[in-house]
């Protein structure tokens, strides 16, 4: 059992329920006793705050777990072929791999797109930096982690890996246009 599983399912319920009892059992004598007012200011100073801070740590969880979560999940096409890789990218620590579909030479034979702008995808796993083995990638309460199950690499991180990718994914677009551009301005000089 994770230990999230262990505080929100074992632990967290009873403390829950034994605060909002006393609470409720304050509330309701304070009810019956005095006026609203003289109720807000008779509570400690105290239990105000640790309210506060319960309200304030309550949001930053929900934020980083938003945040945490925001790609979830990937959803991409297998080509027919499968992938070729075609370079590796260093990127946050840890190597990414970069493919190509693998185009079947009859199957996918167009003579009248000849020129086609190459499609790059970046894997959805990366690589160990150290032994080229993909990554475990393990989520945490509040971080990720990524090891390597070969040579004991670790990482941890809060960024999520879908959005590590994405960025990779996008630097790897613009080093294609980049080269795209060259080789259209030298047929266009020559």
């Amino acid at each position: 059992m994770k230990l999230k599983e262990l505080l929100f399912e074992r632990y967290l319920p009873p403390i829950i329920a034994y605060l909002v009892m006393g609470f409720l059992s304050y509330f309701y004598s304070s009810i019956n006793n005095i006026s609203w007012i003289e109720f807000l200011y008779s509570i400690p100073p105290i239990v105000w705050q640790f309210l506060v801070l319960i309200f304030l740590l309550w949001i930053c969880v929900i934020f980083i777990k938003r945040r945490m979560n925001s790609k979830s999940t990937y959803y991409g096409s297998i080509p027919r072929n499968g992938w070729q890789n075609v370079l590796r990218k260093d990127y946050f620590g840890v190597k990414w791999q970069v493919r190509t579909p693998i185009i079947d030479p009859v199957l996918d034979f167009d003579p009248f797109n000849m020129n086609r702008v190459p499609v790059f995808n970046v894997a959805p796993t990366p690589r160990c930096p150290e032994c080229e083995t993909k990554l475990v990638i393990s989520d945490h309460f509040l971080w990720h982690t990524w090891t390597c199950p070969h040579c004991n690499f670790g990482k941890r991180t809060w960024e999520s890996i879908y959005d590590v990718r994405d960025r990779v994914q996008n630097i790897v677009d613009r080093e294609v246009e980049i080269q795209l551009e060259q080789e259209n301005s030298r047929q266009f000089q020559g």
